[in-house]
């Protein structure tokens, strides 16, 4: 799933992975969250010739589109991109019966009874967007149960988790960290010579990887990853 996606990143990993996971992409406000999921499983329908759902709760499907294009990444057709707005029409007049979590899940069931076994991705962007929109008693709990749903779908989840400022508040709960299987951290760091983006590999079970940070790029293709951040 990882070597063979976003360029260069076969430099962080060392074996893959061939399974159903729960992945979080977290990291401060720009520094290409959004980008690196879409990417990373943009890659993964084009070479398997699966299909995936980008959930957008925080921009419309064409800035996504826009600012995809922008940077050089190709927009991939077997990953249907669906906004908070499409997801609203879809639902008109129900909004007030129906939790907005169960709106989510009725969408991806929904394709993937349509799809069945070719329906193999969704990314959430993001879930501080999402708990904003639903009034969850329990977080922990319900997301448990999401996660449950989506990996009894046979479906691999990858949701993108926005820190706050400098410290190791995300927004969307902490708790949701200990319910994925990967975490990988996006961020950018100043030194005194030059302004890096940096990719590290925090968590990824039953996957050999490399610890360090890695400068992260953007290439005439779109994102690439380039040598160890401390070193190129």
């Amino acid at each position: 799933m990882f070597r063979d996606s976003i360029r260069g990143l076969d430099k962080i990993f060392k074996t893959d992975i061939d399974h159903t996971i729960a992945l979080a992409i977290v990291g401060e406000g720009g520094t290409m969250k959004s980008s690196f999921s879409y990417s990373l499983i943009a890659s993964q329908c084009l070479r398997e010739d699966t299909l995936g759902i980008y959930i957008t709760l925080e921009e419309g499907s064409s800035s996504l589109h826009f600012n995809l294009k922008s940077l050089g990444i190709p927009v991939e057709e077997r990953l249907k991109i669906v906004d908070y707005n499409s997801l609203r029409r879809k639902f008109r007049g129900e909004e007030k019966h129906l939790a907005f979590l169960r709106m989510i899940l009725s969408i991806i069931i929904s394709f993937k009874r349509q799809n069945e076994e070719r329906f193999k991705y969704v990314v959430i962007d993001s879930l501080g967007a999402l708990y904003s929109l639903v009034d969850i008693a329990d977080p922990r709990r319900e997301m448990y149960h999401f996660f449950n749903t989506l990996r009894e779908n046979d479906l691999t989840t990858v949701i993108i988790m926005e820190r706050i400022g400098l410290t190791e508040t995300y927004a969307g709960a902490e708790a949701m960290l200990f319910l994925v299987d990967g975490v990988i951290e996006l961020g950018v760091v100043e030194t005194t010579q030059n302004v890096r983006r940096y990719v590290q590999v925090k968590k990824m079970r039953a996957v050999k990887h490399d610890m360090e940070k890695f400068v992260l790029d953007i290439g005439d293709d779109g994102l690439e990853v380039l040598g160890p951040l401390y070193g190129y």
